[in-house]
């Protein structure tokens, strides 16, 4: 997959606890992230699948497979986060991003 196939809906703001969560910041064009089971990290779209996520407004505490530590967690920060274009939700008519 290549960067101009995906969109992106946030981005790794910090860590979040000690087991290797962390916390996202979303985009307004970030769908629902509870039916999401893999996001796609940085420009190199490395994939990462989701253990368990909370979503609380424009946040989202996520735990991704494979990352168990507060250290493989950091090395996350920063880290922008895409989805492929085929899961951009719809815009209601005449609704402009």
């Amino acid at each position: 997959m290549k960067i101009d196939q995906c969109f992106k809906i946030g981005y790794v703001s910090k860590t979040h606890g000690l087991k290797g969560e962390v916390t996202v910041n979303t985009l307004p064009e970030c769908p629902d992230l509870t039916s999401i089971k893999t996001l796609y990290l940085s420009d190199n779209l490395i994939p990462h699948f989701i253990e368990t996520i909370s979503v609380k407004g424009d946040k989202a505490y996520l735990k991704l497979e494979g990352i168990n530590k507060i250290e493989q967690a950091a090395q996350l920060k920063g880290a922008s986060l895409y989805l492929p274009k085929s899961e951009r939700p719809k815009l209601e008519k005449g609704r402009v991003l």
